[in-house]
């Protein structure tokens, strides 16, 4: 009879022991807890991000004849849960576009309508973000400095088609001035929200991006136009973080 009763008692175990297990590994694999052990920095604050979306221009950069274009943006962070403060390091690629053309001269110095540059812009900033969370819903806001890249800004400035069909525009010679390449100090501000997935999360962001110096030392410079002492545009970026 103690026999029995040992088997019993076994098979009753091992019954609990299955019934509990099994919701368990389930759990672990639909995202709860034992599965967000393996996010990618083991939600220790450190974060990788990767968006992209439009670059619309701003000032004289509108002024100009640019329109939007596109950017990609990769945020490399660190920020405590459950903490106010963050920094991050942004790294990024803007290319604005346009439809307008300007007025050269060839080989043979004849004036021809030649396509506007499509400026690409490089950056690498160091920013403060201060973030707020509620549940898996988040918002926060990012400022800070660093340098950027300038290509193809030169003297294919777009200006509009009319003034070429009026003939009001300068002539300008081909040269390769057209690939100009410089490196500039600027600011950003901004912020986004974001909807937490397990250890990762979908944001959208937008930030104000505001480069210092004169405009006559990246762009092509009529008295028409003026000269800022600024350039700006403003990203618009969608993405994924892991944490």
């Amino acid at each position: 009879m103690r026999t029995s009763f040992s088997r019993s008692f076994v098979s009753a175990c091992a019954v609990l022991v299955l019934g509990a297990t099994t919701p368990l590994a389930m759990w672990a694999q639909d995202g709860g807890p034992v599965a967000r052990r393996s996010a990618l920095f083991g939600n220790s604050g450190f974060y990788l991000s990767l968006g992209g979306g439009s670059s619309l221009p701003s000032l004289e950069l509108n002024d100009r004849g640019y329109e939007p274009g596109f950017n990609v943006h990769m945020p490399i962070g660190y920020q405590k849960p459950n903490q106010l403060l963050g920094v991050r390091l942004d790294l990024g690629y803007n290319r604005l576009g346009t439809n307008q053309a300007v007025v050269a001269y060839d080989g043979q110095g004849q004036a021809v309508a030649l396509p506007a540059n499509r400026p690409q812009i490089y950056s690498a900033t160091l920013n403060l973000t201060a973030r707020g969370q509620v549940g898996a819903f988040g918002v926060y806001g990012v400022g800070g400095a660093g340098i950027y890249r300038f290509h193809s800004f030169g003297l294919r400035t777009p200006i509009g088609e009319e003034l070429i069909e009026d003939g009001e525009q300068q002539p300008v010679q081909n040269s390769n001035g057209n690939s100009l390449r410089r490196n500039a100090f600027g600011a950003q501000i901004g912020g986004g929200m974001e909807f937490g997935i397990g250890a990762a999360a979908v944001f959208v962001e937008s930030r104000i991006v505001n480069v210092f110096g004169r405009t006559e030392d990246f762009l092509s410079n009529p008295e028409q136009l003026g000269n800022r002492n600024a350039i700006r545009w403003v990203p618009v970026s969608v993405g994924i973080t892991l944490r």
